[in-house]
C-alpha cells in the first residue's frame, strides 16, 4: 500500500547526524553517520540485530551488533525527498503566479 511520505519525512528529521570513531576501530579513524541506537528509538525498522566474531588469543568471541538497515534508510529518505519536491513545486508556481501580477 503506499506509505505517506509525510512520516517519512519526520523520520529522517528526528535522525541525528554526528561524527564518532568506532570503539574497536584501532586506526581510530572519525566517521560520519547515524548512532544506531539513536536510529532505533526512531524507527526499530532502521537497525537489525547481526551476529558478529572475531578470534582473539585463538578463541573464537562472538557478539550481537546492531547495525543499520540502509535500505529502510534510503526508502524513507527517497519518500522524504518526494515530499519536499513536491512543496518545492508548489512554492515555485505560487511565486511564478506573484511575478505575473
Amino acid at each position: 500500500k503506499p506509505t505517506d511520505g509525510q512520516l517519512s519525512v519526520e523520520r529522517i528529521r528526528a535522525l541525528e547526524l554526528v561524527t564518532f570513531v568506532y570503539n574497536d576501530d584501532e586506526q581510530e579513524r572519525t566517521r560520519r553517520g547515524i548512532i544506531a541506537q539513536q536510529a532505533q528509538e526512531v524507527d526499530s525498522q532502521y537497525v537489525k540485530n547481526v551476529e558478529m566474531s572475531y578470534m582473539k588469543d585463538g578463541v573464537q568471541v562472538k557478539f550481537d551488533r546492531l547495525q543499520l538497515d540502509n535500505n529502510v534508510i534510503m526508502m524513507d529518505t527517497l519518500a522524504a525527498v518526494k515530499v519536499l519536491i513536491k512543496r518545492v513545486d508548489e512554492l515555485e508556481e505560487k511565486l511564478s503566479a506573484l511575478e505575473i501580477e
